[in-house]
């Protein structure tokens, strides 16, 4: 009985200690009637990722005679269900077609007005094999078969939502909805949103208001530049903040599930950063005049990007304090169930130049597809993990 006794108060303060250093690395707190985990150290620090990389395809192939093949920059990937993989050409303004095993199949789209004309391919996103293509500059939507003929398109008012995801359960698309107001002022609205399968806004996620003064050399785009991704069941958008780090998780139809926290500091953006914001960036107001974006604000925004990957894990970008101009490492942070398990530091990829939704990296069909731009040929690299 002694030793009975003796082993069950043993295990007990294993369990307590135990539970006193899980609680350490995070707490759950109920704020505004949404549970939150607020996230202060690794709940795994031995956590990591094996990446294997199956695919590669150079812009370049001097071997084929064939030139609509080469890309030599490029602003989005999608694949369809067979793991075809599109590109946008962003040079020629053409759609690549490669097979599963990086062959070429086929260049197709053109410069126009015309049905399935644009006048330059944004955003291509794929839902149940059927492309579309998202053309801001001329208001309109439109739909391709996986062999790039024309099937319809959607001539939208005065704005085209852009940065189109698709959601998990093939019912439509997560997007931003960027739009201005006049009243007394001009102000700039963005939006994250859901979209129908024929682009009809069925909520709004998100909302972000903000003064637009094209004359204002303070003026910086990333204040009204959304981050977000969908998984199976949520939508995940980042708070745009200089000193908060913070994510909001909804499911499908809006209604808040949980928040995730972490510890922060503010970061100051590099003269480089500084630059690349203000090129990248281009604002006009109504009137047509463009605005300065010189990007002055001295920080850096928390969260960069956000993704999800084939185990519903979450994948945070933070930005974060360079040791030199030439640190260029990826730091991601990864949380499971609302839980920080550590940060993953990819050793084939170091390119952190980019902001929001412009960094190149895409989880697809449970693998990762990455434009390189890191290289002087630019690559489209394909990895399981």
């Amino acid at each position: 009985m002694k030793i009975f006794t003796f082993l069950t108060a043993a295990a007990l303060v294993l369990i307590s200690c135990s539970s006193k250093s899980e609680k350490q690395t995070y707490e759950v707190k109920n704020i505004n009637g949404t549970d939150t985990y607020i996230n202060s150290a690794p709940s795994n620090p031995g956590f990591s990722y094996k990446f294997k990389e199956i695919l590669k395809i150079n812009g370049e192939d001097p071997q084929s005679d064939k030139p609509e093949r080469n890309f030599y920059s490029s602003s989005n990937i999608a694949v369809d269900s067979k793991n075809n993989i599109f590109l946008v050409g962003d040079k020629s303004n053409t759609i690549k077609k490669f097979d599963p095993n990086g062959n070429f199949v086929k260049s197709f789209g053109r410069t126009g007005k015309g049905p399935g004309e644009y006048t330059q391919a944004k955003n291509l996103v794929i839902l149940k094999d059927t492309l579309f293509i998202s053309d801001p500059y001329s208001f309109k939507i439109i739909k391709l078969n996986a062999e790039g003929e024309y099937l319809s398109e959607r001539q939208m008012t005065n704005r085209t939502p852009e940065f189109l995801l698709p959601l998990k359960n093939g019912e439509g698309f997560i997007g931003t909805d960027l739009r201005a107001e006049a009243e007394e002022k001009v102000y700039l609205i963005s939006s994250v949103s859901k979209f129908n399968c024929s682009f009809d806004k069925i909520l709004d996620y998100s909302t972000v208001k903000m003064e637009f003064d094209p004359g204002n050399p303070k003026l910086n785009p990333m204040d009204f530049m959304a981050i977000y991704t969908g998984g199976e069941n949520f939508v995940y958008i980042a708070e745009i903040s200089e000193d908060k780090y913070q994510i909001t998780v909804k499911d499908f139809e809006g209604k808040n599930k949980f928040n995730i926290m972490k510890g922060y500091r503010k970061v100051k953006l590099t003269p480089e950063e500084l630059k690349k914001l203000g090129d990248q960036v281009h604002v006009s107001s109504h009137e047509g005049e463009i605005a300065k974006n010189t990007a002055t604000d001295q920080f850096n925004k928390a969260v960069h990007g956000l993704w999800t990957d084939k185990y519903g894990r979450l994948w945070v970008l933070p930005s974060r304090d360079k040791k030199d101009e030439n640190d260029k490492e990826l730091h991601f942070d990864i949380f499971e169930n609302g839980v920080y398990l550590n940060t993953f530091i990819p050793d084939f990829y170091k390119d952190d130049t980019d902001f929001g939704m412009n960094v190149k990296i895409k989880f697809m069909n449970g693998r990762m597809y990455l434009i390189d731009n890191s290289v002087e040929d630019i690559c489209i690299r394909v990895f399981e993990y």
